[in-house]
């Protein structure tokens, strides 16, 4: 099958490299100046000691990808504000593009896919293998023997093709019949200290030993799993994901026990790293995929009822933050100030 992966990142040459090694024909859409290492090296993946490389295509814009060529399936690779301006570049370059899988986290991140191509060509997944891309360009598997879920938009659509896709491949992939569940089960995970370290420097595992913020976090995560259920949807447990457990205890569990055993979901999840939203902080960029998680909770919490306040201050302060609206000095290791901004609990 000939494939187009738009971003060679770690998910994307995550999943470019392992379709490529199995048979595909793997063009990538990346930067400009990585076209050529990328054309001559590939992108290496690093899992369980094992170093997988495999030849690709590698493109410097979609109109040059395009140029005398098709595909049969589009991945979507990006970070999730990137989506809009990539749906316009497919739309004017590929508008009959036969399916296109996305594989941002986070909740209606795709809305400009709909918007432009229609629900029947859209797929979504969420992927729960950790990648990282080192700095010598490897992309590594923090956590192998996780999955990659994918779901058709349009409720019903047999989507079996493009799942089986990776059958051979070193990618657990694995369909569900419901996108919904899948996508908030896996938000859940990414609501968990994603804003509030971003927001003051502290890692995740700083953030839930602080007892001021560990109270505003479980505040926070009851807000969201209640908009989950006012929207009907029930957490589900997929590819190593304990969703309904930690789901239950966040809800019921008394607050000493649910700090204790946080501890440990935080070790087998980020524990020192510093989420995505920091990392956008830092880099000075003024997007961020908060906009996909607590401030589209909020906005989810509107439409079924279920007030959010919290997914919204957090959301707000990053996004102030990122815009230069607020200086994130003023909250850098200051937990006393973000929890005096959002209302002490």
């Amino acid at each position: 099958m000939k494939i187009l992966v738009y971003g060679a990142g770690a998910i994307g040459g995550y999943l470019g490299t392992n379709l490529a090694s199995i048979g595909h024909d793997v063009s990538f859409v990346t930067r400009p100046h990585s076209v050529e290492r990328i054309a001559a090296e590939g992108v290496p993946v690093l899992e369980s000691g094992e170093r997988l490389v495999a030849p690709v295509k590698a493109f410097g814009s979609l109109a040059a990808a395009m140029a005398g060529q098709s595909y049969e399936y589009v991945i979507l690779a990006v970070k999730s504000y990137h989506l809009p301006d990539v749906s316009a570049d497919l739309v004017t370059h590929f508008p009959n593009l036969p399916k296109v899988l996305i594989t941002q986290n986070g909740i209606n991140v795709e809305r400009p896919l709909v918007e432009a191509f229609g629900k029947e060509r859209v797929l979504v997944s969420s992927i729960t293998a950790p990648v990282n891309r080192r700095d010598d360009n490897v992309m590594e598997v923090t956590k192998p023997k996780r999955g990659l879920g994918i779901a058709p938009l349009l409720l019903g659509q047999d989507a079996r093709e493009y799942i089986e896709v990776f059958d051979g491949s070193k990618v657990f992939a694995f369909g569900l019949d419901d996108y919904r569940p899948m996508k908030w089960s896996k938000a859940l995970f990414n609501h968990i200290s994603n804003a509030s370290s971003a927001i003051t420097g502290m890692s995740p595992k700083q953030v839930y030993a602080h007892d001021g913020l560990f109270r505003m976090e479980i505040a926070m995560l009851r807000e969201f799993l209640a908009v989950m259920r006012a929207a009907g949807i029930r957490p589900i447990r997929f590819a190593g994901t304990p969703t309904p457990p930690i789901a239950y205890m966040i809800r019921f569990a008394p607050l000493p026990i649910t700090q204790f055993i946080m501890k440990f979901v935080l070790e087998a999840g980020r524990g020192d790293k510093m989420p995505s939203f920091y990392q956008d902080l830092v880099a000075g960029k003024t997007q961020n995929e908060v906009l996909y998680h607590h401030c589209a909770t909020a906005e989810m919490g509107v439409k079924f009822n279920s007030s959010a306040p919290l997914c919204a201050k957090l959301g707000q302060i990053v996004l102030d933050i990122a815009t230069s609206k607020s200086s994130h000095s003023d909250y850098l290791n200051q937990p006393e100030r973000l929890l005096a901004a959002v209302g002490r609990l």
